[in-house]
Order: C-alpha cells, then structure tokens, then sequence
C-alpha cells in the first residue's frame, strides 16, 4: 500500500474488525494488532496501523453514539456524578471510599466537605 494513499477497507474487512470488536477486543496489542492484519490482509490490502487506528476510531464513535442516545433519552452523563452525590446525601449514606468526591464516612452531616461544596457549586454552574 503507498504510504499517502488513504486506507479504503473492503466490506469483508469491516466485517470482520466489527466481528472482533463485539467479540471483546476493544484495545488490541501489538500481537492481536499484528495477527489481524494478516488475517485481514486476504481480503485487501492493510498495514497494522489500519487496525490500530480503526479501533482507536470505533471506540470513540461508540462513545459518542452512547452519550447521543442517552441525551436523546433525557439523560445527562455529566450530572451523573452529582446526580449520585445527590442521593448519597439527601439519604445520608456515605461511601466507602471517602474520597474528595464522595462524602467521607468520618463526616457528620453539619460538615461541609469538599464533595458537598462541589455540588453546590455544580448546581449553580448549570
């Protein structure tokens, strides 16, 4: 394949790069990468790269389809995180992790920790 010609896959290779994507392989090694494209290679040409660059795009566009449907469903990933806050403390349970994110299990209800500041000011923000 030249080096400035763009990679134009046939159908049979999409097929099967999707085939190992629904499989599980979401970030392959080296080796996988390597054992693809030699596969791959019978139907058209192919370089490692290809199959690299493929699954690095896949999984990306996978990301954002999920985050588009999950808008078009009302939902909103990025108050997840305060919409669990939220929860954790109008219900007053703490997290076993106690980290600045979440409410401390060494925190009684009158402290303002962090993780509640930050809600308070992710509420203001939106």
């Amino acid at each position: 394949m030249c080096s400035n010609s763009r990679w134009n896959p046939s159908k049979e290779q999409i097929d099967m790069l999707e085939g190992f994507y629904k499989a599980g392989i979401k970030t392959p090694s080296a080796a996988e990468i390597q054992d693809m494209t030699s596969k791959l290679r019978v139907y058209g040409d192919i370089e490692g790269k290809n199959v690299f660059y493929w699954f690095q795009n896949h999984k990306a566009r996978q990301k954002q389809r999920q985050v588009r449907h999950a808008y078009d469903y009302g939902y909103d990933p990025k108050i997840r995180l305060i919409n669990r806050q939220q929860f954790l403390i109008r219900n007053q349970i703490s997290s076993p992790m106690g980290s600045a994110l979440y409410p401390s299990p060494y925190t009684n209800g009158n402290d303002l920790s962090f993780s509640h500041s930050f809600i308070f000011l992710h509420r203001r923000m939106f």
